[in-house]
């Protein structure tokens, strides 16, 4: 913590091409103020403060929060709650959006079939998948949640990504080579998405933000017809394959 005055400060940004923004100036750090009884907060909300931990054990909900000192950059009252979704394991926790700092471990129970389930954090309207689902020899998965708090679950995600909007440009011996992709849930993972030409890789760039990949043979190939294999996984494992025919003239 700072010493109670006045204090100064620097900011220097720095893009690509080496210009740089400066900001300066200064602000002042009262001393704290002297300890007020610690706040009434209601059944199923808790108090987290930046200079403690603890273990967090909800009533009603199978799993155990844990967090060192430095969880969060300054104290909030945090309310917990099973989730109460289809398909879902996990609880929901409030505000959603405040950003963590060292963060929270969670100890969840996972399904007994956990090959698909992943842990997954939401703190807006779409699930944000974190890690695939490990259980220990007790059963239990560990989740590490690390950048905004918002609600935690373990999701299973049975399906596979889907390969779209397929075109060969150009019946040259290089022609360009473009598809789309999306996943449901999970999310694809990119070093899985993979281009062959009669069964010899072609390496693709991937828009990960567009979700779209683009391709073109190294050598050019020879006239006649030859085979595109197109293969796409999600984070689960989950893999889709698609196949077309290249005419070269």
């Amino acid at each position: 913590r700072l010493a109670a005055g006045t204090h100064t400060f620097r900011v220097e940004c720095v893009d690509f091409n080496g210009n740089m923004a400066r900001l300066a100036g200064s602000f002042r750090s009262e001393p704290p103020a002297l300890a007020s009884p610690p706040k009434a907060v209601p059944a199923g909300t808790f108090h987290v403060d930046p200079d403690a931990g603890a273990t967090i054990r909800p009533d009603g909900i199978a799993a155990a929060i844990s967090y060192e000192p430095g969880a969060v950059f300054s104290p909030v009252d945090i309310s917990v709650a099973r989730l109460d979704e289809p398909d879902a394991t996990g609880i929901t926790m409030e505000p959603h959006g405040v950003p963590l700092d060292g963060g929270f471990t969670f100890r969840m129970k996972a399904p007994a079939d956990h090959s698909k389930t992943g842990a997954y954090t939401r703190s807006g309207q779409s699930w944000t998948f974190l890690s695939r689902a490990t259980p220990d020899s007790a059963g239990m998965t560990t989740i590490e949640l690390h950048r905004f708090l918002g609600d935690i679950a373990l999701l299973e995600d049975p399906i596979p990504p889907s390969i779209f909007g397929v075109s060969v440009r150009g019946s040259t011996q290089k022609p360009s080579i473009f598809f789309r992709f999306r996943d449901n849930l999970s999310g694809v993972e990119y070093k899985e998405v993979k281009v062959y030409i009669d069964g010899i890789v072609v390496i693709p760039e991937i828009d990960g933000e567009h979700r779209r990949a683009t391709a073109q043979p190294p050598s050019p190939l020879a006239k006649g017809s030859h085979r595109l294999t197109i293969h796409v996984s999600d984070r689960m494992g989950n893999r889709a394959e698609v196949e077309r025919s290249i005419h070269v003239r």
